[in-house]
């Protein structure tokens, strides 16, 4: 199917927005919007096949817009995220803007998981571009924020804390990635599977530590290190 034809997918869809539309819409019952949604991800299909990613994610768009009118808010978050996900591909101030409207609807609805997933994806385009440092930092920390409100997502949260706590320390904001390093080096000794990890987050808070340059801080930040974890106190580091 070419673009032409996938285009004309799009017109079916509109027109099954609009019910018809003159006179004599009521006859056609209205909108049908399951129908037009059907048809919207067809086009946005073919559209893929052609590598069109605009017209692919303003099909998705379409989508969600029905699905919001259908009542379907889960749809509705769905179909933003795949507007986002085609849309990434040209655009990222377009993808994270699909994005930001599917996370609104996940978190308000409890689902975290998922807001923390798409948050998580944003700071790794950003990061990608490895020119927008302030929106990495801002969306890992808003990911670990919503990693830790998900029972099932501590895995992510540490892994988005620990990315927010670099970006942090680049910024000079030493103190906060000091704690996050030490909260997560403890958290990890009380883990079989991550304790061997703990060693390297109280390096790296160490490191932080001389950074700030109070030997006195130091010191008794290493012998802390090394009571709690007996790797670090065998460390040549």
């Amino acid at each position: 199917m070419s673009a032409g034809a996938a285009t004309e997918l799009v017109k079916k869809a509109d027109s099954k927005i609009k019910g018809g539309g003159g006179l004599f819409s009521f006859l056609t019952g209205g909108p049908k919007y399951d129908e037009a949604i059907e048809i919207y991800q067809q086009a946005a299909n073919q559209f893929k096949l052609a590598k069109l990613w605009q017209e692919a994610g303003n099909c998705f768009v379409q989508c969600a817009y029905c699905a919001d009118k259908s009542g379907s808010k889960s749809d509705e978050a769905n179909f933003l995220t795949e507007a986002g996900n085609v849309l990434k591909k040209i655009s990222t101030v377009g993808a994270v803007e699909n994005f930001e409207k599917a996370i609104g609807i996940y978190s308000a609805s409890g689902r975290f998981q998922q807001a923390g997933k798409l948050l998580m994806s944003i700071a790794e385009l950003y990061e990608a571009e490895r020119l927008q440092h302030k929106e990495c930092k801002e969306f890992y920390k808003r990911a670990a924020e919503m990693f830790e409100l998900d029972d099932h997502g501590k895995s992510n949260f540490t892994k988005c804390n620990l990315k927010y706590a670099e970006y942090a320390a680049k910024d000079g904001q030493l103190e906060e990635a000091i704690r996050i390093f030490e909260s997560e080096g403890e958290k990890a000794l009380g883990n079989n599977l991550l304790q061997y990890g703990a060693k390297e987050h109280f390096m790296n808070a160490g490191i932080l530590h001389l950074v700030d340059g109070d030997s006195v801080t130091v010191n008794l930040a290493v012998d802390k290190y090394r009571a709690l974890d007996p790797r670090f106190a065998s460390s040549r580091e």
